[in-house]
């Protein structure tokens, strides 16, 4: 019997062999599985180790596919510096790391 855990510590291990950070890796495996499964963090976090729902590979696989089909970056700065809508800044800086990201563009391999 394979766990939900050991699927989603099997994904988020193909993710940081990838390149991606480990932390990044674990929420966004988090967030895409919970998707999946229509839950919430507090049922996730309760029925990790339970077995792996039905359909579950298929649901998954069907998203992961979509995911690599859509690549687009949508910058969402939480820093009053250059966010209107951000009253308090969250993340100090965020304003320079996004402008960063519209002047390379295209311009790193292997990204839209």
């Amino acid at each position: 019997m394979t766990t939900l855990l050991a699927r989603v510590s099997a994904a988020r291990d193909q993710l940081v062999a990838a390149g991606i950070d480990e932390r990044d890796a674990t929420i966004d495996v988090e967030v895409l599985v919970r998707h999946a499964l229509g839950w919430d963090r507090a049922q996730y976090l309760a029925r990790t180790r339970d077995p792996v729902p039905p359909a579950f590979d298929e649901r998954l696989e069907t998203m992961q596919h979509a995911r690599r089909l859509d690549k687009r970056t949508v910058l969402f700065p939480l820093d009053s510096t250059c966010n209107w809508m951000v009253g308090q800044s969250l993340h100090p800086g965020a304003c320079v790391v996004s402008e960063a990201m519209l002047c390379i563009g295209g311009a790193v391999k292997g990204r839209p």
